[in-house]
Formats: C-alpha cells, structure tokens, sequence
C-alpha cells in the first residue's frame, strides 16, 4: 500500500519524504491551486528521484486558450525530468497527454467526480492509469468501484477536501479573486434556520478505518497536507507510514497531537459512513488546543524529523582491497544503478597498523547513516596482512554513494509522440439563439413557450413529475425538450435513474443534459442525444474534441473564461454560453437548510445572500447577484456561439419572459443586483470582484484577472 503526501511547499515535501512518505504529489503553479514553479519543482523531482520516493505533479486546473499549450509543454519538461505521474483535472489535457507520453502514468483528479463503473470506463478510454476516489464516497462505494475497475486506485486517509460535488466555483465568483479562499469556512446565516451555518466539512481522519481500507484493493491512501505547516506533514506521514507498516490504526496518543495540532477545527468519518450531514463543518470550532502546548509539539516534530535522511533505497555495496592495487568500492541499487570510487593503495600491517579483515570491513559498508541509501548487502575481498585507515574507506564509500546517487537522478528514456491538428469547425453560427432552462416546470407559461427557444432544459424530476408543463414548447414548431440529469449520483442511485430515463421514452423526450462523467456513456446507450452541462468543466478546444468523440451533440462553455478565451475555442461542436442567470456555485452532499426546506438562503458577513436549493437529498449553493449580459449582446455574436443559454433559479414566469424578451432585443429588463461575471478582464461588477494585476496598486499578493490561481 503507497502512502501518498499532497504538500503545497518545497519545505512540506522534504518533510514528508524525511518522515517516511512513499509518494509525494505537489502542484505546479499556475496549473493547481497552489504548489511550485516549473523549474522549482524540477528539483524537487530530482531530488525525489535519488530517494526512490515517486512523486506526482498536480496539473488539476482544467488549462485554457494559450494556457493548454504551455500546460503541454510543462508536462513534457517534467516527463523529460522523470516525474513519476502527472495528476490531471481536464479531460482534453488528459486526452493529449497520453498521445504525447504514452508511457506517463496520468492520474484522474477527484474533480471528476467518478462514483460508478461507466465512468471510470470514459477515464480508461482516454488514458488514466489512477483513479483519486472523491472523498464523499462511502466505504460501501469504495469497495464497488475497486472491484470493477483496473485502474490504480488512491482514496483520502486524512486531511482537509472540498466539500462540492464537481466544480466549485464560491472563490472564483464570490471571493476574492485569488483561487481557493475557503469562503466556505466561512459563518453564514440560515435565514430559514435563523441560525449559523457553514457549507465547508471537517477534515476526514479514517484512523480507525485503516485496516478495513488496507483490504480494499485500493493502491494508495492519500494524506492532504496543503497549504498546511511542513511540521503537519511529517507528523501525518511518521504516524501513518508506522500504522500501514504495523497493519493497524495509529495509537490515540498519536491521533490525539495530530488532530490537536493541525485540524483543530474537527475531524469526522462521517461520509466513509455514509452520513454526510455530520460531516458538515460546525458553526464554532469544537475545541482549540493552547498555543504554549502546540509551540511544544510543533518543536518536538522538527527536532525528530530534522536528524537526517530517510534510508528507504536498498544497496549493494562491494569493496576490493589487493596487494599493489588501488582500493575501490562499487555500490549498486535494485535499479540495475551502479557507481564505484577508488582509493589509496592498501599497505602492509604491522608496525602500529591494524589488518583490515573482511568482517571488519562489511561493518565498515554497513554504515550508510545521513544518506537515503540502505545497505541490505555488503561483500569484501581483501588480500590478507593488509592496512587501510577507516576514514580513507568511509570516503570511498561516500564518493560512491554519491555517484550512484547522480546517476538515480537521471531521467529514464522518454517516448514522445505528436498531437493532431484541431478539429475544424462543422457548422458557423453568425448569431447565436437562445436556449432556457428552469429549476422547476412551475416558471413555464405559454408566453414564455411562444418565445421558441432551441432548447429547453428541465430537471428530470420536475419533468417526470408535471410532464403536461412542456405541452407548449413542443408545439411550438422549434424548442426541444431536454432533460437534466444531476451532477452526482451513487451506484444504488443509477437503476432507479435509468428506469426513469427510461419514461423520458414514453414522453418521446429524446435529449439529455449530463453533468457527470459517470451518466455520459449510459445515457448515449440508451438512444438519447447527450448535451454536456456545467458539470463536465468544458474549458478548452482538446476538451470539445473528447466530448465529440465521445458522441455528444453540444456543450456548455466554462463561465470562468473571458470572452476572448471563448472566442479562440475552436468549437468543433454546437457551444452555449451561460448569459443570464444566478451561477451554481456549490452542491453539497450534505444539506445546508432545513431537510423539508425546498429552497433557502445563506446571507454571509457582508450582508450577500446566497439562494439554496435542495433537490435529491443535495444542496445547491447559488450567486448572491445574477449574472446579465442584456447590454452587451453585440460583443456575443462575434463569438462562434451555437446558444445562449438563460437559466432561470428563483424567477417567477413573468420575470422569466421579461428576460427572454430582453436578450430577443425586447424590453428594457434588469435585474437589481447584476454582473458581467468573469467574461470581462480588468472590470469590477457588483459582487464579483477582480483584484488589480501584479503590481499596479503595489500588492504583492495580487493576481491577474485571467490567472488560473482565482479560479478553482
């Protein structure tokens, strides 16, 4: 079983590895949350490469525009530098990586939230050799989807995860523009509860589950040790690197300093147990251990893991002392790795000189401490009556430790292969029309039907419950209807979801909205035409290719691009644009309301209020402000777009025609709290806010507004 450390720092990854980590996994800047920069991790890399630690860099930040192109690139320097695994989030770069490196292991991030065997196939298709688990999986779904999968396989053993299912999107819309800021820690207000809630979870710790997660056929457990102190990652690494060693959970001694620690704020087991409401991070934090008694510990830990290397590669080192020849020492790794060094010429004992036996010299070799280097096997052939100072051979020794070590570093021979061209366009759309879509069958009305959308999108629920509801945009001569499935269901969830699919045939609903990579295959085998929502992340021309190989017929675009990124998109398929509506900017397995509450409202500490949603046992967490382009329609029809897509939230059925009206270029309707939402650079709206770029207001900690970093 690999233990596998995220870190966020050089200093977390040298700490982790010193601690007895098998694997270290950190991001590289610009394509993660957080992590290193390309050459700094090249290092790092190297540096894990002569310690036998396998190490993976996160590339989980889906790439855009010339961003795909230079993430490319980057992940060809790490493969030609010997990174071990790349940790992918994007389904187009996923894609392009296994044709550019065929022999890379390329890991699935947990932001494709794959819950059943159909989408752990599309991940095989396009190449992943890992799967990351999501962390809200219980351990009942563990074991299913070990079961039916090939795929290496690496759950959460500890640490600190996000609580949406798929793509969140609270940081980049309602914080403060500078990637993940845990607005979700953050106190809101139930105004329904009248009372403190936040949406974020405590931190998983399955401690106590280890045994049973070490017979589960899973190939790694991960420990999320990012943007946390290096002293937390090895602690976490010594104490659970001891328990998989021992075959048992750590000590309550060892549970208690670490959770006191570094995750005083709570740890649960709650979603491997398969109740996600406890799960769910408390209004006040439980309990916080005094600074004086966490000053002590945090001393202790680097007092213990500051005393020198981790000796986990095994060597085996030779030495030859003749009469009238040079001394020499040849060390060797499992590798097929081999360095030598040479000596002074042995001389003759006596006169003062003790004989160097071969029994004294195997003691000698035996001492590799203060390297990564662990003799498992040493031989000696020496030339009897013969002398050699101990410290001419411990300088042997080490030369050749250190030359076996420059060669482990060594990148292995790299396999490159070639991209193909883009796929060109298939139709030119010179203005785009309209699509609707509604959270509940109660917005429609027959002024709104006569408006003729292209499409309209309804919750499968709401659809199967009032079908009679979309009775006018079918006659209408133009709209189809098309179902929309939810962004995460569980394996015991998916027959009773396919039988329903199933009743969709007997209304002759023939279109289906995905929003998971488990529901795409199924639904495309039973006959429906498949269109791509939010949920599957579409940022990138690579990623439209992977959607139209895959047999789908359209594709909502990312609204965390701006409007020049989507304008380059090479759309080799039907693309809509999110134009109007509250963003989805969270959903929760674990409900944020009153469980009989339909609907809600969060109002956070500057007086937003954020709408919520509950449908099927999850919450929905909305934009405080709605998103409106009614005044830039001109700048939209430039752009290639098949669709603008208008969502209606929390509307009525007149102000959903109101605004209908408005983008046919009729009405002068405006919401009351608006954006331009990040379509825009440079520009501050209401509620959603750009920092300045890097330097222009003298803000070290600024980032610029097409950074990859404000967006999660």
């Amino acid at each position: 079983m690999e233990l596998i450390v995220c870190v966020s720092t050089a200093e977390a990854l040298k700490a982790a590895v010193l601690a007895g980590a098998d694997a270290v996994r950190i991001g590289l800047r610009d394509f993660s949350t957080a992590g290193l920069p390309l050459e700094e991790l090249k290092k790092a890399v190297t540096w894990c490469r002569v310690r036998g630690v396998r190490i993976s860099a996160g590339m989980d930040f889906p790439p855009s525009g010339k961003r795909f192109r230079a993430a490319v690139d980057a992940a060809l320097e790490l493969a030609r530098t010997g990174v071990n695994a790349i940790c992918v989030g994007d389904p187009g770069l996923l894609r392009a990586l296994r044709l550019l490196l065929p022999d890379l292991t390329l890991e699935a991030a947990e932001s494709f939230q794959i819950t059943d065997a159909a989408g752990v196939r599309v991940l095989e298709a396009l190449g992943a050799k890992r799967l990351l688990l999501p962390p809200q999986l219980s351990s009942g779904e563990m074991r299913y989807l070990c079961r039916r999968t090939e795929l290496e396989t690496e759950a959460v053993l500890c640490g600190r995860v996000c609580p949406a299912l798929g793509p969140c999107r609270l940081s980049a819309f309602a914080g403060e523009g500078s990637g993940c800021g845990r607005e979700c820690r953050e106190h809101y207000v139930c105004l329904g509860l009248n009372a403190e809630k936040r949406p974020a979870l405590k931190n998983i710790l399955l401690a106590g589950q280890l045994g049973e997660l070490l017979t589960m056929g899973l190939s790694a457990l991960s420990i999320r040790c990012e943007g946390q102190r290096p002293e937390c990652a090895a602690m976490t690494a010594d104490i659970f690197h001891r328990a998989i060693q021992e075959g048992k959970a750590p000590s309550q001694r060892d549970i208690q300093l670490l959770t006191r620690s570094f995750f005083s704020e709570g740890v649960t087991d709650a979603l491997y147990a398969g109740d996600p409401a406890e799960a769910l991070l408390p209004a006040q934090s439980e309990w916080k251990l005094p600074s004086l008694a966490k000053g002590a510990i945090l001393g202790s830990v680097r007092a213990e893991t500051g005393g020198g290397e981790f000796q986990r590669v095994p060597v085996h080192i030779t030495a030859e002392l003749r009469r009238g020849a040079f001394s020499r020492i040849l060390a060797a790794d499992e590798e097929g790795n081999s360095a030598g060094a040479t000596g002074p010429i042995p001389v003759n004992a006596g006169g003062g000189k003790r004989e160097l036996t071969e029994a004294l010299l195997r003691t000698q070799l035996f001492n590799t401490l203060g390297t990564p280097f662990l003799c498992t096997a040493a031989e000696a052939l020496v030339d009897p009556g013969l002398h050699l100072g101990s410290a001419d051979v411990g300088h042997m020794r080490r030369e050749a430790l250190n030359r076996l070590a420059e060669k482990r570093s060594e990148p292995p021979i790299l396999r490159v292969g070639e991209l193909p061209p883009l796929l060109r366009p298939e139709a030119v759309h010179p203005q785009p029309d309209l699509n609707f879509s509604v959270t509940k069958t109660a917005q429609l009305s027959e002024a709104l039907a006569a408006l003729k959308p292209k499409v309209l999108y309804v919750p499968l629920e709401e659809l199967l419950k009032e079908p009679v509801a979309v009775t006018p945009f079918w006659e209408n001569g133009i709209t189809s209807v098309c179902a929309v499935l939810p962004e995460r269901y569980t394996a015991e969830e998916a027959s009773e979801l396919f039988t329903r699919l199933k009743q969709l045939r007997e209304l002759e609903v023939s279109e289906v909205m995905v929003n998971s990579w488990n529901a795409l295959v199924p639904v495309s085998m039973l006959g429906f035409r498949v269109r791509c929502g939010l949920g599957l992340q579409v940022w990138n021309d690579w990623s439209l290719r992977v959607l139209k190989e895959l047999g789908t017929a359209s594709a909502l675009l990312s609204p965390e691009l701006t409007l020049e990124e989507i304008g380059a998109v090479a759309k080799c398929m039907d693309t809509e644009l999110y134009a109007f509506g509250r963003l989805p900017l969270l959903t929760s397995e674990a409900l944020l309301t009153a469980p009989e509450a339909r609907s809600d409202t969060l109002r956070d500490r500057r007086g937003r209020q954020f709408p919520v949603l509950n449908t099927l046992g999850r919450s929905r967490l909305y934009s405080p402000d709605k998103l409106f382009l009614g005044e830039k329609l001109k700048d939209l029809e430039k752009l290639g777009l098949w669709c603008l897509h208008l969502s209606f939230t929390t509307e009525n059925p007149g102000e959903c025609v109101s605004v209908a009206e408005r983008y046919l270029g009729r009405g002068s309707y405006q919401p009351n709290f608006k954006t331009k939402g990040l379509y825009y650079e440079n520009e501050t709206h209401s509620g959603f806010r750009f920092p300045a770029k890097k330097g222009a207001s003298g803000n070290a900690g600024s980032v610029r507004p097409d950074d990859p970093a404000r967006r999660r």
